[in-house]
């Protein structure tokens, strides 16, 4: 019988821990001061973490910034994701291709201060063609790391 109330006793102060569970009644919930923050955090208490930035494996592709890119030629003046490799010498931009259409892209030329690309959209069908868009990476290798060039985009139809 003394075992059983030891046990109901233990049980009662037992603090539950794990993913989800709540901190004990009296806890402190906040950081020491001068302590590392997980960053801003929600009503919840959790941390806030930005949900539009794209995650980049390690010694993956980088994103280039839409200040780095000049899209003025491109229908909309919009351009969809860019990205160079590690060495800066492999640029991968993306064209559209439809159910009629492909897409390729040249490098035009680069210089000190820019690298221009052109897209160019080849129609494959004369026929009836559906209203469905793909998002294609085309990557082209320039002869100098990118580094801070501007990337001007062009488009063609053909």
């Amino acid at each position: 019988m003394a075992a059983a109330v030891l046990l109901a006793g233990c049980a009662q102060t037992a603090t539950p821990t794990g993913p989800g569970a709540a901190p004990p009644p009296g806890s402190a919930t906040t950081s020491a001061p001068g302590a590392p923050s997980d960053g801003p955090t929600g009503s919840s208490g959790t941390a806030v973490r930005p949900t539009n930035i794209a995650p980049v494996a390690p010694g993956g592709p980088a994103p280039v910034g839409p200040a780095q890119i000049d899209a003025r030629a491109l229908p909309g003046g919009q351009a969809g994701p860019v990205t160079v490799d590690l060495e800066g010498t492999a640029l991968t931009v993306t064209g559209t291709e439809g159910s009629c259409s492909t897409v390729t892209a040249n490098l035009l030329g680069e210089d000190e201060t820019s690298v221009s690309v052109q897209l160019v959209v080849t129609r494959t069908s004369d026929g009836v063609c559906t209203a469905i868009a793909e998002l294609v990476p085309l990557t082209v290798h320039l002869a100098a790391p990118l580094a801070d060039r501007t990337i001007v985009l062009s488009e063609v139809h053909r």
